[in-house]
């Protein structure tokens, strides 16, 4: 077996177990940035009849209600992403990912170009600004 870095042909193996690491990593963040599907509303049982009665009772009336807010289908805006990477989040180089996932996301929140001086660092890509923590990183991403 070659090393990976080599000039040689590589291991149809290798090959394959990149492409299956890459295919879950980016089925593991198409699903995480997904949006859920809409629950059906629980349909109505019926009750024997025991005495009419007139009126919405309480429970009906608050079906209703939930209901008519979940056929508006009108989007909420913003929220809270929380995806578990396992990395340095101090440098986001992405040569230390741990993974096809971490180097996906690293892609595109940021860019990794070379500045005017030939360093190498994080510009800006999907996130405008980010603040890493110790153990979490908070991207602020574009609108």
């Amino acid at each position: 077996m070659t090393h990976p870095g080599s000039a040689e042909r590589l291991p149809r193996r290798f090959l394959l177990r990149r492409a299956l690491g890459l295919s879950l990593g980016v089925a593991a963040l198409l699903e995480a940035c997904s949006t859920p599907a809409p629950s059906a509303p629980a349909s109505a049982t019926t009750a024997p009849a025991a005495a009419p009665t007139t009126g919405a009772t309480p429970a009906s009336a608050a079906a209703a209600s939930n209901a008519s807010n979940a056929s508006s289908g009108t989007p909420k805006r913003g929220g809270t992403l929380r995806a578990v990477v396992v990395n340095d989040w101090t440098t986001m180089w992405p040569v230390l990912a741990t993974g096809p996932a971490p180097s996906a996301c690293y892609d595109w929140l940021v860019r990794w170009r070379k500045d005017a001086n030939g360093e190498w660092g994080p510009t800006p890509g999907l996130a405008l600004s980010w603040d890493l923590g110790d153990d979490s990183a908070t991207f602020k991403l574009r609108q």
